[in-house]
């Protein structure tokens, strides 16, 4: 009697713990949050046109013999068309910089920086000068943008040479470049939206960018001083790593086909 007592409680043990397996709910997984930033640097490569696509080789064909700069999408990835005509067949082409920016959800563009420097050789006339870049973007992008640089200024004289400068004017004072962040403070903690404060003297196109340490563009913004002062004062939205991360702001001066790091000041991105 005792054993057939034991059978049972051991059957009816048995009998819990599947029901109680079976009535466990599978963990379902957590969603995790994709962080795309609005402005990052885009890897590419330079190919021959002939192991280009079909249609980026029609492109060329289109645009071959003039100066022109266009952009199409195959297979995927996106290709950058620039010929050189005329008046910059005697220079030597380079791209910069790509940027992939995206102004709003849903809506990406490339901005592409592209950089002439004068051959000490004329090249030898005969077929079309054509560059091909392929860029490494994984969604195709709305549109794209060229900044050109390094092209010398033409014609104004009897010789063909460059015209001369002309006078500044009697009031005009030469500012020294340079710049200081006032506010955020070093390693300060910083989250959206952050506020930059500071002065910021310099010639050319002036931003203010976040950061990682390892480079990748968190957020980008115009800087726009104030005339004289050269003070600001500006609030920057972005979106958030997941997990706090050391970066850095920078105030950043884009001109003659460089940048230049006017200041930084090291902060963690939260």
């Amino acid at each position: 009697m005792r054993r057939v007592i034991a059978v049972l409680l051991a059957v009816a043990l048995a009998a819990a713990l599947v029901s109680c397996r079976a009535a466990r709910k599978p963990e379902l997984p957590q969603n995790k949050t994709i962080i795309v930033p609005e402005v990052s640097r885009v890897a590419y490569d330079v190919l021959d046109l002939k192991d280009a696509p079909k249609v980026v080789r029609d492109i060329a064909k289109t645009v071959e013999d003039r100066d022109a700069a266009t952009w199409a999408q195959s297979g995927g990835k996106a290709y950058l068309i620039i010929s050189q005509g005329d008046r910059t067949r005697n220079y030597d082409l380079e791209v910069d910089e790509i940027l992939q920016r995206l102004p709003e959800q849903g809506f990406t563009w490339l901005d592409v920086k592209l950089a002439y420097s004068k051959r000490k050789d004329p090249r030898a006339a005969g077929g079309p000068v054509i560059t091909v870049v392929r860029a490494d973007v994984n969604t195709a992008p709305n549109g794209a943008g060229f900044t050109i640089t390094g092209l010398e200024v033409t014609g104004g004289t009897a010789g063909g040479g460059r015209p001369p400068a002309a006078p500044a004017p009697p009031s005009a004072q030469i500012v020294p470049a340079g710049a200081v962040i006032e506010e955020p403070a070093p390693n300060q903690e910083i989250s959206s939206p952050a506020r930059v404060r500071g002065t910021a003297r310099a010639q050319g196109q002036l931003r203010v960018r976040i950061s990682t340490r390892g480079g990748q563009i968190i957020k980008e913004e115009n800087l726009n001083p104030a005339p004289g002062t050269g003070s600001f004062s500006m609030e920057i939205k972005y979106s958030p790593p997941e997990m706090a991360v050391p970066g850095e702001i920078s105030v950043i001066a884009a001109g003659g086909g460089d940048e230049r790091v006017l200041a930084r000041v090291p902060v963690i991105i939260k």
